[in-house]
């Protein structure tokens, strides 16, 4: 629901904005996960599968690469990428973490962005007798 504002942006300040405060924090604390659990700087399949979100900060990948599909797709209406992501992800492998999961959630940000932009939408919806 915050994407507005930051579409509103210039992009370098749009992308230098999700790089300070997305990429940045899963890099630092990704490789301080990696040096506090004392694994191997050989094991690459270890590295791989941390720094590809393999870790608790799996989020944070996945909300980078929304913000980049967000700048990417900026003039198409929210709610039809919401549409498609959903539809990607129930054509996607059952548990696949990178297709499945990733579109779903994919969904659930562009809804979001939906919602945010009919706010009175919203107010009426979540104030009927069916919610």
């Amino acid at each position: 629901m915050l994407l507005a504002r930051s579409l509103a942006k210039p992009a370098s300040q749009y992308l230098g904005g999700k790089l300070r405060g997305i990429l940045w924090p899963f890099l630092v604390w990704s490789t301080s996960y990696v040096l506090v659990t004392g694994t191997e700087p050989t094991n690459l399949h270890y590295l791989q599968k941390v720094y590809t979100g393999g870790s608790h900060l799996w989020f944070l990948g996945f909300i980078f690469v929304y913000y980049l599909v967000a700048k990417t797709l900026e003039s198409v209406d929210p709610l039809l990428v919401a549409v498609t992501a959903f539809l990607l992800s129930i054509l996607s492998a059952d548990g696949a973490k990178y297709s499945e999961r990733l579109f779903f959630l994919m969904a659930l940000f562009f809804l979001g962005t939906s919602a945010a932009r009919c706010p009175d939408v919203l107010a009426r919806t979540l104030a009927s007798r069916w919610i």
